[in-house]
């Protein structure tokens, strides 16, 4: 959705693969990494990598993210959230779980 909207002109986005995921070769995973070839401008951090997931959320202007404890701590430094998954930062009303499509691009 973002590529279509965007291409990616005036957008940084960075997906942070979970490092739990490293050494797996699930079907979804490869695919994945795979989009890397098909969007150059995709900045894909891999499961193994040692960049820090806290450097990356104090230098990001919105957090997509499914439950996470990254979510509490992007409202913390006042960072907008947007939550692929219903979790208890949802609940505090900390960040934001779209209810369709049209929520997210109306956000």
């Amino acid at each position: 959705m973002i590529k279509i909207e965007d291409s990616f002109k005036t957008i940084d986005f960075w997906v942070r693969m979970h490092p739990r995921m490293t050494g797996l070769n699930w079907d979804f995973l490869i695919e994945t990494i795979n989009l890397k070839k098909k969007f150059r401008d995709l900045n894909l951090i891999l499961p193994k990598s040692e960049i820090s997931s806290y450097a990356i959320l104090k230098k990001s202007s919105l957090i997509i993210a499914p439950a996470s404890s990254l979510s509490i701590e992007a409202v913390h430094h006042n960072i907008p959230v947007i939550n692929i998954q219903n979790e208890p930062f949802t609940v505090l009303k900390g960040s934001y779980l779209p209810k369709n499509e049209n929520d997210v691009t109306s956000t």
